[in-house]
């Protein structure tokens, strides 16, 4: 479970029945992306403090991919 959080970069951030990562960025992109283990993820994203960094840093090491539309 997500922990109830505020970020400049992210209006909201929630997992899906498949063990996705579904982000909506401010100003309403959505994408969903996939992760190894989200169990851990969510983990680690509750403990950041910058939710925003924390995602793109994931993003970037290529430990989230974004699902092809």
């Amino acid at each position: 479970m997500i922990n109830a959080f505020t970020s400049s970069a992210i209006e909201s951030l929630s997992t899906t029945a498949d063990g996705n990562v579904l982000v909506t960025f401010n100003g309403g992109r959505e994408y969903t992306y996939t992760v190894a283990d989200v169990e851990q993820f969510v983990t680690a994203f509750n403990a950041a403090t910058s939710k925003g960094q924390f995602l793109n840093q994931q993003i970037k090491s290529e430990t989230l991919q974004k699902v092809a539309v």
